[in-house]
């Protein structure tokens, strides 16, 4: 595996391949099971606002999402026109805190879940997507069982609970 391979985006996954995948990275890493704990809904907010209180991490308009974001590739409101997928990871600015790829390219699975039914959140918006629906606070709900292509999720882990 090259550095290549650990840019690329997981798409088409469901919420329960996120799950099997978590699984399969815990067994495989036992320090990463303390690191997995309950998340809070704000925690990807937090991580994509990266300090700010704008729309988004660069600011309140979507004036320059093209340096941050892959988006509007149905709509033709944005910077994609040919190529309709995900684009590899890094491949635009980070946001203040180094965070890749917060705004467009894939919506990511959240832990947490609609209010009203079993839905998960997603965040971030995608490569097809307006730049209303990237925004920092947008969240779209999506039912844990449809895997699409423009639908991926992140791994992170909380270094500090790591080094005990």
């Amino acid at each position: 595996m090259d550095n290549s391979d650990l840019e690329q985006v997981v798409t088409a996954a469901t919420a329960g391949d996120l799950v099997a995948g978590l699984r399969l990275l815990m067994h495989f890493r036992a320090y990463m099971e303390d690191a997995v704990a309950r998340r809070i809904p704000a925690e990807w907010e937090y991580a994509c606002r990266a300090g700010t209180t704008t729309a988004y991490s660069f600011g309140n308009t979507d004036h320059g999402m093209g340096d941050y974001a892959w988006y509007g590739g149905f709509r033709g409101d944005g910077n994609i026109t040919d190529d309709k997928f995900a684009h590899a990871v890094k491949s635009k600015k980070p946001n203040q805190w180094g965070l890749y790829d917060m705004h467009g390219n894939v919506w990511e699975w959240c832990e947490n879940r609609h209010e009203s039914n079993a839905s998960r959140v997603v965040r971030g918006g995608a490569w097809n997507d307006s730049p209303a629906d990237c925004r920092s606070a947008y969240r779209g709900w999506v039912p844990p069982t449809d895997g699409y292509g423009h639908g991926g999720f992140r791994v992170v882990v909380d270094i500090s609970s790591t080094q005990k």
